[in-house]
């Protein structure tokens, strides 16, 4: 049995014209044993490995540091004889790099015996876990005590400061520099009997694999927190690894979504009030298409299990109320976004926010071949106007890594897969062809494109020049 609480926030110091946020761990791609967070620990090769493709978290920073428990809660044995003991399975931050971080604390039986789970044990489990008193330390080495289900904001506290170059503090930060998001539990259990779920829950059986998932609303404390359970049957290797995936695939679709929200909210709120074509200007613009194309993606991903996942995943989620979406767009329009970032928030929105009564969140792209199509036109547009401004080189790596891509059977680099690179390479393009490209952000981009193509070795090889042309933004 292994118990995760997660607890998504949004750094939003990128969109800031001043701040002081450190450049290690150099995410998406950091240094594994050599980068670390202050006052939490060294970045590492997550032991089982990530998920190949975009959403990778191969490198997590172990947080053994960063939250100590009062105790690790016991689950009664069903007949009444005697407990089981549990033991800290994990704690560790994961950042994507621009907006999007995670911590994730697992709490997993020590024993591998099979457990008879019953509805009494799950409750148990989850209200002793949301009540367990928890310290967080501040970056004076005072700290600051809780209970576990209370301490999303001194969670964003400490990585707020411990990712900040100078610490000074009689300087009092906005929380909302980085805004706390709504923790997610999630249940993953053994069993070969059926179990009784103690919440108000929605089942979905999902056809070919050995598991059933429960998606339950846990009152607590005047609120509710959404939890996951996943009950598998069989205890063989590759139920396991299905079952993990699945894990994994949830717990990033619900970062992704509530980082959105309290973007989208902060841009509301005229908290992120950047002017047109800046740095910060794009930046934003650059998270919002990667993180509307990332969530599109996982909603793909999980449809694989049962299309049900994603509609259940995002009904819970209200970002703003119908009435609020011209005053969204309204301070939007003030960045002077291009008109595909607007056409992707406004498909954001009234597919989940307005929506949300009656959503079909499993949504695939419609059409994701005339996708592919319409972004390689812009990534030729581009090219165009790059050998115009007399920039032939870089006009010619985009032009051939976009055939090597375009070109290539969907069994070697799915749909998916080509259309995140095309609309890379037009981010490219985009900024490559500006009087002052951002330096920051052509980075960025440069490495997020490799970290995709890396991963597909026959391209790779034949993309080496491409590569390596590219890597110099990444300096």
């Amino acid at each position: 049995m292994l118990l995760t609480i997660q607890f998504p926030f949004a750094d939003l110091r990128g969109f800031l014209k001043i701040t002081s946020r450190l450049s290690k761990p150099s995410w998406p791609i950091p240094t594994p044993d050599n980068d670390f967070i202050r006052y939490s620990g060294t970045v590492r090769v997550r032991k089982c490995g990530g998920i190949k493709g975009w959403v990778g978290e191969n490198e997590v920073c172990e947080a053994d540091r960063f939250m100590r428990l009062s105790y690790c809660p016991k689950i009664k044995n069903i007949d009444g004889n005697g407990y089981f003991q549990t033991r800290i399975a994990f704690k560790r931050l994961f950042c994507d790099g621009n907006a999007l971080g995670k911590f994730e604390l697992g709490i997993a039986t020590k024993s591998r015996s099979e457990i008879n789970i019953s509805k009494y044990i799950i409750k148990d489990l989850v209200d002793d876990c949301l009540n367990i008193p928890v310290s967080l330390r501040t970056s004076s080495g005072v700290y600051n005590k809780c209970i576990l289900g209370h301490c999303a904001k001194y969670v964003t506290r400490l990585y707020n400061k411990a990712t900040t170059a100078i610490i000074d503090e009689s300087v009092k930060e906005e929380d909302w520099i980085v805004s706390p998001g709504i923790p997610l539990l999630f249940l993953d259990c053994k069993s070969m009997s059926d179990i009784s779920v103690p919440y108000w829950s929605r089942k979905v059986d999902i056809i070919g694999y050995p598991f059933t998932l429960y998606h339950c609303m846990v009152p607590f404390q005047g609120k509710n927190i959404r939890l996951w359970i996943l009950h598998n049957f069989d205890n063989s290797s590759f139920s396991k690894d299905d079952a993990r995936r699945l894990r994994i695939y949830l717990l990033r679709l619900n970062a992704e979504h509530e980082c959105l929200r309290l973007v989208l909210r902060n841009i509301l709120n005229k908290n992120i009030d950047v002017l047109p074509r800046t740095e910060q200007s794009d930046r934003l613009q650059f998270y919002i298409n990667q993180a509307t194309h990332r969530i599109g993606t996982l909603n793909t991903k999980s449809n694989e299990f049962d299309g049900k996942l994603c509609e259940i995943a995002r009904e819970s989620i209200s970002v703003i109320s119908p009435g609020q979406k011209e005053m969204l767009f309204s301070a939007l329009n003030k960045i002077d976004p291009r008109k595909n970032i607007l056409d992707k928030i406004n498909d954001y929105v009234d597919k989940i926010i307005i929506n949300y009564g009656e959503i079909t969140m499993g949504d695939k792209i419609s059409d994701i071949h005339q996708s592919i199509i319409s972004t390689r036109q812009a990534v030729t547009n581009g090219i165009i106007t790059l050998r115009d401004q007399g920039n032939n080189e870089l006009a010619d790596v985009v032009a051939e890594l976009d055939k090597i891509i375009g070109s290539a059977d969907d069994e070697i680099i799915p749909k998916e897969k080509k259309l995140e690179c095309a609309e890379l390479l037009t981010e490219i393009t985009e900024q490559a062809k500006k009087q002052n490209p951002n330096k920051s952000v052509m980075r960025s981009l440069s490495n997020s494109f490799i970290s995709v193509i890396d991963k597909i070795e026959p391209i790779a090889k034949v993309a080496a020049k491409g590569i390596a042309f590219l890597s110099q933004f990444m300096a």
